[in-house]
């Protein structure tokens, strides 16, 4: 099917093999702009109308085309010239996650065209018949958008039409800017969004986008448009709002909405750091993803006491708006399919689809031999298959291209990490750090390398400095709270998994660490409740089975601890510790040769450190039990072994205890 263009046509859609509408006879369109092929309507407004189209250049991807008609543009001859020049602005914000790309603008005929990345989705207005939006819900909101409109407003540029309709929820339910500087080109009567003093013609501000932002928050909590609050007796909307909202709001983000709808622009916050700011001192903030990048946690996973090492790459998702795409063609068509390939690329790296991520990512360096960020993608892919060797190339031709780039320098860095090259790693970091001090990721990433080489404290003030720049950069918490376990900070520690699960909740590995944190500090009852919901969210780990096993050991449950154990080696059958974990738990109902055996095979797995038992552990368990079976000579060998082992730990209590053990049996 094809679609009229005429934004009045009333039955737009035709057949292929049609001229003509049959509806309006206007003459159709097989192609606009010979490449955008429009097959849906979507909307009519009084500027234009917007539809869906499929772009036959860069393999048929949907996209969304706008059209404008010259009449709402008004009268000055240079108007096409501004919208150019103003559209030509607006691409600069292209590839930001949470704005749609802007691919072309051009003029056909009567009308001006934007074309726009298709995001799949729902409105914010399309969401409210399903109820009023809730605290956390606005919460969410602002946390999304705030960071977005702050680089916005960083670049220049005023969004003037922010109101529910315009923020759409994609699929992975983040907040998107829709629109974004379209009210620039039309003449329209303001709305109640507007702020009272662009009613009177003065110009857009950063803090007018502010004031529309708290009306739509309004809008949502309310369920009431602001044409109808207008109308509550004896209130002016903005001052009587609190009224309609049930249940009411904590003071605070009453007070911060209060001051994002002050009548007087200088009582207004001025910026959306502002705003950010006020909210960090909430305390009881939702899960937020992170809006500047997409992070790839290359977790190492634990067992009770070790630690997780979050490797953060950043997406491309969020490369695209900070560098600038170097291509080597003036060529329209090839830009946009170099676009087109990183884009794809981009979408599987985050699905964590390698292999053909790579595939799309080398298709656009063929195109393109210069683009930065299909080089930084493929080192990423690269990296994400262990493939080091070939992420460090791509890497290094990205810094050929950009020296200083934080990105390429911090996959540089994640990689000769990898490769146990701490200095190297650390040498990366420090210069992505020196490029951009506010680069959070990077902090994150060169903690986890003093991690690695025991510097904890260091890594502490690293992880600390990212959660200055980034309040809600959850892997920066959970890091720190392993740092501070390693250290036998188990509060600390434990303070830390709760951030993080107040910014994701279903992050089952923090689940995991918080319940060793508190089975370290005598609580195995609410070890278990953090074990279990780590199970729920992510059943096919084998690390919180076998925690919740030892803490289920601890309340005397020797059966569910067998049971959990048994689980994790059906997960993992060369898991040392679940042989040893299930060992002590068939020791305590004395199972003795059962215990035994699984001593045995935790031993033949790992003659080397486990996570909550070393060697010298299982040697002691073993002799234990062998004693308990009257076979003495079994007994003294394997409790001289753990002795010499804990003599070379330092561990004198138990030196002590297994040479009186010792003595006893001979």
């Amino acid at each position: 099917m094809i679609c009229c263009l005429n934004p009045n046509c009333q039955k737009p859609l035709n057949p292929d093999t049609h001229k003509f509408c049959q509806q309006c006879g206007t003459p159709l369109v097989p192609l606009l702009h010979k490449h955008y092929k429009i097959i849906e309507l979507l909307e009519t407004r009084n500027w234009g109308a917007t539809y869906l189209a499929v772009d036959t250049d860069q393999l048929n991807v949907h996209c969304i085309v706008k059209q404008l008609t010259l009449q709402v543009l008004g009268t000055d001859p240079q108007a096409v010239q501004l919208f150019q020049a103003a559209a030509k602005h607006l691409q600069t914000l292209s590839h930001h996650p949470q704005i749609p790309d802007l691919l072309a603008y051009f003029q056909e005929g009567d009308y001006l065209y934007l074309v726009q990345q298709w995001i799949e989705g729902q409105s914010l207005l399309d969401q409210l018949p399903q109820g009023a939006f809730r605290e956390a819900q606005i919460l969410k909101l602002l946390l999304d958008v705030l960071p977005v409109l702050e680089m916005v407003h960083g670049q220049g540029l005023v969004h003037q039409d922010l109101k529910p309709e315009n923020i759409l929820q994609d699929l992975e339910g983040r907040y998107i800017l829709t629109d974004l500087g379209i009210a620039q080109f039309l003449r329209s009567a303001p709305s109640l969004y507007t702020p009272p003093e662009q009613r009177q013609q003065e110009p857009a501000t950063h803090g007018g986008d502010l004031y529309r932002l708290g009306v739509t928050c309004v809008h949502l909590l309310t369920q009431v448009s602001p044409s109808n609050l207008a109308q509550v007796p004896g209130h002016f909307w903005s001052q009587g709002w609190h009224q309609q909202v049930s249940p009411a709001l904590s003071p605070g983000l009453q007070a911060i909405l209060d001051r994002l709808l002050a009548v007087d622009p200088s009582q207004r916050y001025q910026s959306a750091q502002e705003v950010l700011a006020d909210l960090a001192h909430l305390s009881h903030l939702p899960r937020r993803r992170p809006s500047w990048f997409t992070s790839l946690q290359d977790s190492q996973k634990i067992w009770v006491g070790t630690a997780i090492a979050f490797l953060t790459l950043g997406g491309l998702a969020g490369l695209a708006y900070v560098l600038t795409t170097r291509t080597l063609s003036s060529s329209a068509s090839t830009v946009e399919r170099t676009a087109a390939f990183i884009r794809r690329g981009d979408a599987k790296y985050n699905r964590q689809d390698y292999q053909a991520a790579l595939a799309d990512y080398t298709a656009a360096i063929r195109i393109s031999p210069d683009n930065l960020l299909a080089h930084v993608g493929r080192g990423n892919a690269h990296y994400g298959l262990k493939n080091y060797p070939n992420a460090l190339q791509d890497y290094q031709q990205a810094l050929r291209l950009e020296p200083n780039n934080a990105y390429a320098l911090n996959g540089r860095g994640n990689t000769k990490f990898a490769q146990k090259d701490y200095e190297g790693a650390i040498a990366d970091y420090n210069q992505a750090i020196q490029s951009d001090p506010r680069f959070a990721l990077a902090f994150v990433n060169r903690g986890n390398v003093k991690a690695a080489l025991q510097e904890t404290n260091a890594a502490i003030e690293d992880y600390s400095q990212a959660i200055r720049l980034n309040p809600q950069y959850e892997p920066a918490y959970v890091s720190r709270g392993i740092a501070k376990a390693a250290i036998n900070n188990y509060p600390g520690a434990i303070n830390d998994y709760d951030q993080a699960l107040r910014i994701n909740p279903q992050n089952a590995e923090t689940l995991n660490s918080r319940g060793v944190a508190r089975f370290k500090l005598g609580d195995p009852s609410n070890a278990i409740t953090d074990f279990t919901e780590a199970i729920r969210i992510n059943p096919k780990s084998p690390f919180p089975y076998c925690n919740r096993g030892e803490a289920k050991l601890k309340l005397k449950d020797a059966e569910g601890a067998i049971a959990d154990c048994t689980e994790t080696i059906r997960l993992d059958p060369q898991s040392s510790f679940a042989y040893s974990a299930r060992g002590k738990a068939k020791h305590s109902i004395k199972r003795y040769q059962a215990a035994i055996d699984d001593y045995t095979q935790a031993l033949q797995i790992n003659a080397g450190w486990g996570n909550s038992d070393s060697p010298a552990d299982t040697y002691y368990n073993r002799g234990s039990a062998k004693r308990e079976l009257q076979d003495n000579l079994g007994a003294i060998e394997d409790l001289q072994k753990a002795a010499d082992l804990f003599q070379q730990e330092g561990n004198i209590q138990r030196l002590q205890a297994t040479r009186t053990l010792l003595q006893n049996l001979q």
